[in-house]
């Protein structure tokens, strides 16, 4: 659910409704919903649209040797640093190390 949160939290900072979020990226309103809801259930198709509009980029890692077997930890979405002001990530920061 974290996924979750952060799309649900980073639309609502950038002062998208999920209607104008769906139209500035040209996929449904209910789309926005799902991926807010259950993004697992989402196409990765939408999600690529969706995070630019966001300021935010997908990173792939790979795992490090000290991860938890069978522990899901594939991709990291973060904000997309260069349009940020620097109070708001030190904030996503902070938070990202609760």
């Amino acid at each position: 659910m974290e996924l979750a949160r952060l799309l649900n939290g980073q639309r609502k900072e950038r002062g998208f409704s999920k209607k104008a979020a769906a139209t500035k990226v040209g996929i449904a309103q209910k789309t926005i919903s799902a991926l807010e809801n259950n993004p697992e259930g989402g196409t990765i198709e939408s999600l690529f649209k969706l995070l630019p509009a966001l300021d935010l980029k997908l990173v792939l890692q790979q795992q490090s040797p000290a991860d938890k077997p069978g522990e899901l930890a594939l991709f990291t979405v973060i904000p997309d640093w260069a349009k940020i002001h620097t109070a708001e990530r030190m904030r996503f920061e902070k938070e990202a190390l609760l």
